[in-house]
């Protein structure tokens, strides 16, 4: 018997709309060269995170060559991101495949726009010093690091 009522009980709910903005894991599923309407080839990546799926049009094939410099640039740091150096074919990257990296996505009106690619593992950067404008020599005479030189 199929048991409706059971199936919607343990599954969790699903909101449509783009993803709220911020960092998201996703892993790389899969490329699609398409078609613009204004007729400019460009190559969709289809990623995965736990919270629902993104796109990332990038612009390689494009007309206008500044267009095509930062679609280069942005394929670069997905590449960069996901471990590889080079990739054979920049319309068709199926190594990266299967790989995870960080997203992070801003929302534009009723959909999600992916602003950077970084790795997984990335470091956070260290916090910025913040150093004191007063006279050194007053806390320097109460310090002693017992250090020989």
């Amino acid at each position: 018997m199929f048991d409706a009522k059971k199936i919607l009980e343990d599954t969790p709910e699903r909101v449509s709309g783009p993803l709220p903005a911020g960092w998201y894991e996703a892993t790389i599923k899969q490329f699609v060269m398409k078609t613009s309407k204004s007729s400019e080839e460009y190559l969709n990546v289809e990623m995965q995170t736990d919270q629902g799926r993104i796109w990332y049009n990038l612009n390689i094939k494009h007309s206008k060559d500044q267009v095509r410099k930062i679609a280069a640039e942005q394929l670069a740091r997905l590449c960069m991101a996901a471990g590889f150096n080079s990739i054979k074919n920049p319309e068709n990257p199926d190594e990266l495949v299967g790989a995870k990296v960080k997203v992070l996505v801003d929302v534009d009106g009723s959909f999600n726009r992916v602003k950077t690619v970084e790795q997984v593992d990335k470091k956070q950067a260290p916090e910025a010093k913040v150093y004191s404008t007063k006279d050194q020599t007053e806390e320097s005479a109460d310090f002693d690091d017992d250090i020989p030189f």
